[in-house]
């Protein structure tokens, strides 16, 4: 892996660890490999797995759309910063991106509830949510720590409780799940009137 991709790996990772500790999980570790290639160690499932209703389902989609698409908006942000006109969704395996794996959840999704409420527009909106999360100055701040510290790091597995402790200097754990939950109630509240 070139010093780029391990920047790029880096700043990708940290926006995923950002949503898991903003949704309140918990972070067992980060790997990032000689190929440039992570992933976040948490205990999640996808959404059409838990599927009850689908208020919780419309719930679970945008957090893990969150989940998704936050590495591609802190890889983003990023490359905007320091370089133009390099593509963000070009994965070796296709299969196995987080674009992919949102998408086919999507695609889950509306075949469990039999309508196509998420589309590209959705799709769409989810990207800006996340994007306005990782934009957050504090927010990126803490993930600009986390990744400098993985640059820094020979040892390529960073313990959950390093991610604890760099991101409660920034923000608080659970916080966006405090933030989708107060938005629900709101929004069942207007629905009863």
């Amino acid at each position: 892996m070139t010093n780029e991709e391990k920047i790029f790996a880096a700043f990708h990772e940290a926006g995923h660890a950002l949503l898991y500790y903003l949704l309140g999980y918990n972070i067992q570790s980060i790997i990032v490999d000689n190929a440039g290639s992570g992933r976040v160690n948490v205990n999640a499932c996808t959404p059409t797995m838990q599927f009850t209703d689908e208020t919780r389902l419309a719930n679970s989609m945008t957090k893990f759309a969150y989940k998704c698409l936050s590495g591609y908006s802190a890889e983003y942000k990023y490359r905007k910063m320091r370089i133009t006109g390099v593509p963000l969704f070009n994965s070796k395996n296709s299969n196995e991106n987080d674009y992919n794996r949102l998408w086919i959840e999507m695609h889950n999704a509306n075949k469990l509830i039999n309508k196509n409420r998420y589309d590209l527009f959705w799709l769409y909106l989810m990207f800006q949510d996340t994007r306005k999360i990782i934009r957050g100055k504090h927010e990126w701040r803490a993930i600009t720590e986390l990744s400098n510290y993985i640059i820094q790091k020979n040892d390529l597995v960073i313990d959950g409780d390093v991610v604890d402790n760099i991101f409660d200097k920034h923000v608080e754990s659970g916080t966006l799940l405090r933030k989708l939950s107060n938005n629900r109630n709101k929004i069942n509240k207007q629905n009863s009137k």
